[in-house]
């Protein structure tokens, strides 16, 4: 027996089913528009990373923004505990390439869903100089009955 969506929604956010975008080091280089995702009970953002020629070991660096609203929307927070005393840092996904030039990686990340809108940004670290890879990024809303 399946999950029982109602819907699924696939939105194409940076690039296409065959090519990706150029990453750059810098989140406002890479930001998508705001998706409307109220009513849904799970998204899933895909995304397909591939290593520039010549680099080994760099990172894609993922930052997810929702809201109830489209004027104001907010970073994804973590949380550590100490003692009596909870500490929130900005949240950042990170996904370390390891393995030879020009590799490309393909990530799921599901994330529940508790506000009516949401956002992505990401950018790319850990590279030499100006050589870049490219990403392709698609978010899959997933509505309940």
């Amino acid at each position: 027996m399946g999950l029982g969506y109602n819907s699924r929604i696939f939105v194409p956010l940076f690039g296409g089913t065959t090519t990706g975008v150029a990453t750059t080091s810098a989140y406002a280089d890479n930001v998508s528009s705001v998706i409307p995702i109220g009513g849904a009970s799970k998204i899933v953002l895909y995304v397909s990373y591939t290593l520039a020629s010549g680099e080994t070991s760099n990172n894609i660096n993922l930052r997810v923004d929702t809201s109830y609203t489209t004027a104001l929307l907010y970073q994804l927070v973590n949380e550590s505990v100490s003692g009596a005393t909870s500490t929130l840092t900005q949240r950042e996904f990170t996904f370390a390439g390891t393995t030879s030039v020009a590799t490309s990686y393909n990530l799921t990340l599901p994330l529940d869903v508790s506000d009516n809108y949401f956002r992505v940004s990401f950018r790319e670290s850990n590279f030499t100089g100006t050589n870049y890879g490219t990403a392709t990024l698609f978010l899959l809303i997933e509505v309940d009955r």
